[in-house]
């Protein structure tokens, strides 16, 4: 490889930690399942063989962040977004071992993508799924089968629906005769579960406890708010992903390695099942684009033999094939805009196709100048179909700083919420620090925990009481939250959300409550007996 295209590697890697550690100091992407992943790492400080042994914990990525998940979130975040970059030289390595001419636009790809900077910011498990399957794809590239089985068969415990990928892989290694892809694939399975029997005094715990839920919460009225994706929804979510994905409909097969051949199938299939899965709400999907973020590394490859094809290095593809391409891309943009989804995807696929005509006129360095746009654009263009900013999904926490602050009486009066991120923009952003915020559990929160954790062996007993220690602020449970549990002077900060009436029935605390501020999506209110605690 070139040493110029090693400097560009470098470059791209450091982009990235600039652009992903610019939106942690900001908390532009400060995100709940970000919070949660730290949780889950401290968990296993706290109670390390409870933690370890609930699937749910996601063990393997828990006991990574565990020695940096008790220290100021900053700290956590940053560290995240490190892991994170690794994701941009395991993938430039990976095309340099397929023979990519130019293993750069694969770094570039993953480096600028919109969604894995936002997920890298936020603490995201996606993202650390992207360095996983991207470690997996180098280590497969290389012919590792054996390391790249054991990652796989791992980081289905990081992420579950990455078990799609690792059946392609078992397929693959079925039919090319590769028994070390199967005994790697085996060995993290093997070894945790036989581990885990030993704590849980159950061979079959694996099963009695799940790391998912199959199905939600019965009666839980979050459900019943939840619509299937719409096309708008779906294309904004992949363009979040990466714009250069209108590239992918003048890739050949024939152009690209057996890796990168079965790596695509198996995210294209990956994708269509995440989008078509929280139709029926198996396994607890949601509509989130954030899932979709692990198709990157083998969507990068593949768009990189696209524009490698466009400059001077390989002859540009057929001109049929670009036309239907093109012509179905183009076609998924239109509906996409006519059914409300903006101009964005029209943009992308006219400047993939202006990309295109230049390589063909044998103009290759505009052709590469524009597709390079198109890819740099993604951060600035394309974000917010990843619906990732802390402004998409909680913009209520401006207007609760901004009416907390005019009462500065409440200063040390106990907050109760259930807006998970209150706690940590108080303390970071929100210019209202030392708050006692005291998260109110959800039902299907202790739900999920309670049904997922072994009673017999003390593990749930053990997990409730570590979450009693940090879990969002202070943690009050359903049981303990009542209006005679509650301190006089409690203040309470409430975003709307279908959940709430299951801890607090509104027919038990209308008339507890007295409301004080009233906003788009939130509600701030006092007990309307305050006047006794003064």
């Amino acid at each position: 490889m070139r040493s110029s295209g090693r400097a560009v590697i470098v470059l791209l890697t450091l982009a990235y930690v600039g652009l992903a550690g610019a939106a942690v100091v900001d908390d532009r992407f400060l995100h709940d399942e970000g919070l949660l992943t730290r949780l889950l790492a401290a968990l296993v400080g706290r109670e390390p063989m409870a933690a370890l042994f609930l699937q749910k914990a996601r063990p393997p990525l828990a006991a990574l962040y565990a020695p940096v998940a008790s220290m100021p979130l900053s700290v956590f975040l940053w560290a995240h977004v490190l892991v994170a970059a690794l994701a941009v030289p395991l993938t430039a390595a990976t095309a340099r071992t397929l023979g990519h001419p130019r293993p750069e636009l694969a770094a570039a790809v993953v480096a600028l993508s919109p969604m894995f900077i936002a997920a890298g910011a936020s603490g995201l498990m996606n993202s650390d799924a992207v360095v996983g399957v991207a470690a997996f794809a180098w280590c497969w590239s290389r012919g590792r089968l054996l390391t790249a089985g054991i990652v796989m068969g791992a980081l289905v415990w990081v992420r579950a629906e990455l078990a799609v990928l690792a059946l392609a892989y078992a397929a693959w290694s079925a039919w090319d005769r590769k028994p070390r892809a199967w005994i790697g694939l085996a060995a993290f399975p093997v070894v945790y579960g036989l581990a885990g029997a030993l704590y849980h005094g159950d061979l079959l715990w694996m099963v009695h406890f799940p790391p998912a839920l199959s199905r939600p919460m019965e009666d839980n009225p979050f459900w019943d708010h939840q619509t299937a994706a719409s096309m708008p929804m779906v294309v904004g979510a992949v363009l979040a992903v990466t714009p250069a994905v209108v590239w992918l409909g003048l890739w050949r097969a024939r152009d690209a390695h057996v890796v990168e051949r079965v790596g695509l199938a198996a995210v294209v299939v990956l994708a269509v099942a995440l989008v078509v899965l929280p139709r029926w709400r198996v396994f607890n999907f949601d509509t989130s684009p954030r899932y979709l973020l692990p198709i990157l590394p083998f969507v990068a490859l593949a768009v990189a033999r696209v524009l490698s094809s466009l400059g001077p290095d390989a002859a540009t593809p057929g001109g049929w094939r670009r036309g239907l391409g093109l012509g179905l891309a183009a076609a998924l943009a239109l509906v996409s805009e006519r059914l409300g989804g903006g101009p964005w995807a029209l943009i992308a696929v006219a400047v993939a196709a202006m990309a295109v005509v230049l390589g063909g006129a044998g103009w290759s360095t505009a052709s590469r100048l524009v597709a390079a746009g198109l890819v740099a654009a993604g951060p600035l263009a394309f974000g917010s179909g990843a619906r990732l900013a802390r402004r998409q999904q909680a913009g209520v926490l401006d207007q609760m700083v901004v009416r907390l602050a005019e009462h500065p009486e409440w200063e040390d009066r106990p907050l109760f919420t259930n807006a998970p991120l209150l706690s940590a923009y108080l303390e970071r952003s929100g210019g209202l620090p030392g708050r006692d915020v005291r998260y109110m559990v959800q039902a299907d929160q202790l739900y999920e925990l309670t049904t997922l954790s072994n009673p017999a062996n003390g593990q749930r007993a053990r997990l409730l009481s570590a979450l009693g220690e940090g879990f969002h602020g202070r943690p009050v449970f359903p049981d303990a939250l009542s209006p005679e549990t509650i301190p006089p002077d409690a203040v309470f900060v409430l975003t709307e959300d279908p959940r709430l009436a299951l801890v607090m029935p509104p027919a038990r605390w209308s008339s507890v409550l007295r409301v004080v501020h009233r906003g788009r999506g939130m509600t701030i209110a006092v007990r309307r007996d305050e006047e006794s605690a003064r």
